[in-house]
């Protein structure tokens, strides 16, 4: 798992992934995201951050609150990550507070995970 640092201004393009994981590794990606105390939402758009990574790719985004250490959020989801995705996949994950500015953005792309256990239809993200 890369952790992504956005430097303040940085530009970021935001949208549906044109190949996004398998429906069923989603579900397992946001259950684990959201099992984490503190984390309110969990988001699996393709994310260009232009001078931070070198190509789009589709990243985890887990919005926490504010309260909570980023540092013990970042460290299970690492240790979650190596138990659930195929040997060489890595996934890129960005960890932002519930008051991030770019949140309604990140939302827009429709690439939210479902929360509920009893809700668990992904929307199809190819569009």
């Amino acid at each position: 798992m890369r952790t992504i640092r956005v430097p303040s201004g940085s530009p970021v393009l935001l949208g549906a992934p044109a190949r996004p994981l398998d429906a069923a590794l989603a579900r397992s990606v946001g259950s684990l995201a959201t099992s984490i105390q503190g984390v309110k939402e969990a988001h699996l758009p393709e994310c260009f951050l232009m001078g931070v990574m070198e190509a789009p790719a589709q990243v985890l985004v887990v919005v926490h609150v504010p309260e909570i250490g980023v540092k013990e959020i970042e460290r299970e989801l690492d240790e979650g990550l190596r138990r659930l995705l195929p040997p060489g996949m890595e996934l890129d994950v960005w960890s932002i507070p519930y008051d991030h500015p770019l949140l309604q953005d990140i939302r827009s792309t429709g690439c939210q995970i479902p929360l509920s256990a009893t809700n668990l239809g992904l929307r199809d993200m190819r569009g």
